[in-house]
This record gives structure tokens, C-alpha cells and sequence, in this order.
């Protein structure tokens, strides 16, 4: 098998060969890398070719860069298929709920509140952060049409997941790759650790480089830079609902954080950014309501559709009735819709107690166990 550094050689040789005999021919095009791929045939040999193809590193009408080298570095008795569906897909194509969070994150933040509370009782704690979330529910704007089918038992999309292209899923998954190689976070699964514990470190380092070559050309945007956030902290001035406190865990707040991408150490560092600063919502409450960050700077992620179980209450201007949570005139003020709140929750009490539970098991060094 021809080594990284021959493959390399003869690919630019046979690119060179081709600008100089085919002027006519523009360059990067589906006719170009075709050509190329035969000349590269005629210099390896066929069987070498089919090889190369293979693996991925030369493909017909398919636009070069440095990463089309990755699956002959990352080749395995696993399929390199199998290690690229292992990486996290971008977060624009799953829930926020499955948004994967670096080793520890969590923990800190909940290292973090159990210093703050000191020898305060903990369940005391979380009737107190319980209140909070009634001066400061969590809201989703939404039309009367759509409140109506959440009312007659039927779930809601609340928004189209932004659109990604294959760049920058590309240049998202190739982040966490670098990541491993680097020994930054441990293997996110067992054939890529076993692929790992395999590669030389002069494999890890051009490995890194083609990474650093191809983020360099396509820079990764801010993940989050678009992603809608239909939920809000503030009352709208349309209709709306309050999702239950209890269903606060399916819903992720995102602290600020600096965005940055400009070569592959960046990307990582911002990657780090937004993973070490993403946190369950229920966390985000108890957080605020020890003092240690502050609920208006966070930006709070909901998944695309949310269903009737997770909804407290409904407040529109529609005539609208329902079995399945109260639904209440557009309130005046803020200080009416706490109130409203207040009402839902006592009424609905499996909420409060689901929330209070959640922040007790959280904090607590073993799980709660009722």
C-alpha cells in the first residue's frame, strides 16, 4: 500500500500534469478531477487506484480539499463510515437536549451551587427557585391556531431547524476529531479509541494538519448563530404558553460565550466555549437563584415541537377551551401573569413537585430516591 506521502506526491504531480496538457479544461471541475483521477491510474496502477477510491481519497467530480486524505489516515479494520457516524452530528440537526457537553461541565456548575448554598437546606433551596420560576416562567410564543391543537391533545412544531450545510457539518464533526487526536477529550466511542490507540503520532500530526488546511479554507460558523429561540423569559405581545418547570430538562440555556474560528485550535476553544457554557434550563433557575449568574443574559434553546403534557397554562385572546391546562386571557402585566402562574401550579401540582425533585437530586450527593 502506498504510504501518505506518495499518494500526496503523485495526486499534486498528476494536477500539474493536467493544467499543463488541458488549458481548456477549467480547473475544479467534475471533467477536471476526472482526468486527474486518471493520470493518478496510470501512475499507481490500477489496482492501487481502485484502492485509493475506496477509501475516499481520490474521488470522481468530487471538489479536492486536505480532508479527502482522512479516511486513508483514519482506515481500520471499522469502517471509516462507522467512525465518522460516531462523531456528534451539528447541533442545528438535534434537539437541544442531545446537544453533547465535554466531561465535567455540569458538574462544575453543580460543584459550583452546592459552595453557594453552604449548610442551606436543599429542598428549601428548590421550593425558593420553584417561586422563582413564577416571576420568571418560561414562555413560547405562539398563534392562536396552534395553542388551539395543543388544547385538543395534538403536538406543535414550533420551528424548522435551520438549514446546514455539508461544510460546515463537515468542519463541526472534523473539530471533535481534532479534539481526540489531541487527547483534549477522551474517545468518544470504542472504535475510535481503538483507531487512536493505533495511529503514530506522526499519523496525528498530518492528520491535524489536513484539519487545520481544511478549517482554514471553511471556517466554521457559530452554531448557535441563527438558531431560533422562540423561548423567552419576558411576556410577548401575541398569545403564548408556560411550559411546565417540571419540563425544564428537555430545554437548554446557553450562557454567553465568544465565538471565534479561524484555524483549528480556535474552532476548538470555541467549541469548548459554547459545551462549557450550556446547561440543563432547571440548572440555569437554580444558578440565578443563588446569585451566581443571571437569568436575562442566558439564551434559552427549546427543542422544535413540544407537546400538550408539557404545557402549564395558555394565555390568549382567542375563545379557546381545554382540558388538558387552563387557558387564560392575554394578562395585563407581568404581575398578572405571576399570578396566573401561581394558580397553574397549584392546581397542577405534580409540576412544582417534578421541579423541586429535579433540583433536589441534582444537588444532592446521591440520587433522591422516592
Amino acid at each position: 500500500m502506498p504510504t501518505v506521502d506518495v499518494i500526496e506526491r503523485d495526486w499534486e504531480k498528476a494536477i500539474k500534469i493536467v493544467e499543463r496538457h488541458y488549458p481548456h479544461i477549467q480547473r475544479g471541475s467534475p471533467e477536471f478531477w476526472s482526468i486527474v483521477f486518471g493520470v493518478v491510474k496510470r501512475m499507481r496502477g490500477r489496482k492501487s487506484a481502485k484502492h485509493l477510491q475506496y477509501l475516499g481519497v481520490l474521488e470522481k467530480a468530487r471538489k479536492y480539499d486536505p480532508v479527502s486524505y482522512l479516511p486513508y489516515i483514519i482506515s481500520m479494520k471499522v469502517k471509516g463510515t462507522d467512525l465518522w457516524l460516531d462523531l456528534p452530528p451539528h447541533p442545528a440537526k438535534e434537539p437541544p437536549s442531545a446537544l453533547p457537553s465535554l466531561p465535567l461541565v455540569r458538574s462544575t456548575y453543580v460543584d459550583k451551587l452546592r459552595q453557594a448554598l453552604g449548610d442551606k437546606d436543599i429542598m428549601e433551596f428548590a421550593q425558593e427557585t420553584l417561586k422563582l420560576y413564577t416571576r420568571m416562567p418560561l414562555i413560547i410564543e405562539l398563534p392562536p391556531e396552534k395553542i388551539e391543537s395543543l388544547a385538543k391533545g395534538s403536538s406543535v412544531v414550533l420551528f424548522e431547524p435551520p438549514r446546514v450545510s455539508e461544510e460546515d457539518e463537515v468542519s463541526w464533526k472534523l473539530v471533535w476529531i481534532y479534539g481526540m487526536i489531541e487527547n483534549k477529550i477522551q474517545p468518544i466511542s470504542p472504535r475510535w479509541g481503538y483507531r487512536l490507540s493505533q495511529m503514530s503520532r506522526r499519523l496525528r500530526d498530518l492528520a491535524v494538519k489536513r484539519i487545520d488546511e481544511h478549517l482554514r479554507a471553511n471556517p466554521l460558523p457559530d452554531p448557535f448563530a441563527t438558531y431560533p429561540t422562540p423561548a423567552t423569559l419576558e411576556k410577548p405581545p401575541g398569545d403564548f404558553i408556560v411550559v411546565k418547570p417540571s419540563e425544564l430538562t428537555s430545554f437548554l440555556a446557553l450562557l454567553p460565550y465568544r465565538w471565534q474560528g479561524g484555524n483549528v485550535l480556535e474552532a476548538w476553544q470555541s467549541l469548548q466555549g459554547v459545551l462549557s457554557n450550556t446547561i440543563p434550563a432547571i440548572l440555569a433557575y437554580a444558578l440565578h437563584q443563588a446569585g451566581l449568574i443571571d437569568l436575562k443574559d442566558v439564551k434559552i434553546l427549546s427543542p422544535n415541537a413540544i407537546s400538550p403534557v408539557k404545557v402549564l397554562a395558555a394565555f390568549t385572546d382567542e375563545d379557546i377551551s381545554s382540558d388538558l391546562f387552563p387557558i387564560y386571557p392575554n394578562p395585563e402585566d407581568k404581575g398578572e401573569l405571576e399570578v396566573r402562574v401561581r394558580v397553574a401550579l397549584k392546581e397542577n401540582k405534580g409540576a412544582g413537585n417534578g421541579f423541586t425533585d429535579e433540583i433536589v437530586a441534582t444537588l444532592s450527593p446521591k440520587w433522591l430516591v422516592t
